[in-house]
């Protein structure tokens, strides 16, 4: 996989940058890294791409043969770090890494649906006491209704 040196870095950040003027609408990257979110973003934007440079170098990011970013655990990286990775290399594809995450996510959560989310007993005085007796707790994630 390539992996762009700072020069071509500096020259991607030029050529995005006048790419997002043009079609007038800028992420909080690209403001940031235009000097619009002040000289100490701008210097940190650049220092997380720099930072995002070293960690694909390094394994800590990985780019798999469909463009989807994992991070150091695996699990499928967030928009932002594929904004910022897209600075260091072309290989990093937003859409994949999207639909992969979805993916992740959905089979988490069917996973969690699967578990016995009973609470302990513990668990159940701490609701108690945060929300007193007879009140209702929903688990978000699964619909499961807890009358305490």
């Amino acid at each position: 996989m390539e992996i762009a040196s700072l020069e071509q870095i500096e020259k991607r950040i030029e050529e995005k940058l006048e790419e997002a003027v043009k079609r007038g609408l800028l992420t909080r990257l690209e403001r940031e890294l235009k000097g619009d979110c002040g000289p100490y973003w701008k210097k940190e934007a650049r220092k997380s791409i720099e930072q995002a440079k070293k960690e694909l170098e390094s394994g800590l990011l990985t780019i798999d043969e469909s463009g989807v970013v994992r991070n150091r655990i695996g699990r499928v990286a967030f928009d932002d770090m594929v904004e910022v990775l897209s600075y260091v290399t072309d290989k990093a594809n937003a859409d994949a890494t999207r639909a992969a995450r979805n993916e992740e996510n959905r089979a988490f959560l069917n996973e969690y649906r699967m578990r016995d989310t009973t609470p302990r007993m513990e668990e159940l005085n701490e609701m108690r006491a945060a929300f007193g007796e007879g009140a209702t707790v929903v688990d978000i994630l699964t619909g499961k209704r807890i009358v305490l």
